[in-house]
């Protein structure tokens, strides 16, 4: 039998209100895509065919790559990892 885990909530008071309060967070991801013309119509497509967290598809992108860091940079956007 598994054992339950239970967590305490912390809470904290506002004025007269007694309110729980959490800290949560969250993992911002976005694809890459590239636009192709075919056959007279747009297609979006993953910027490369390389399997997941392949090294050489971050290689073949690694330009690109700096840019948006770059510019996450200049927004005082905190980066995890370069």
């Amino acid at each position: 039998m598994e054992k339950e885990t239970q967590v305490q909530i912390p809470r904290v008071k506002l004025g007269t209100q007694e309110l729980e309060v959490m800290n949560a967070g969250f993992e911002n991801e976005f694809y890459l895509l590239k636009k192709l013309e075919r056959e007279g119509k747009e297609e979006w497509l993953p910027i490369d065919s390389k399997p997941y967290c392949s090294s050489s598809g971050f290689d073949a992108i690694s330009t690109l790559f700096q840019e948006i860091v770059s510019a996450l940079n200049s927004l005082n956007v905190a980066i995890e990892q370069e």
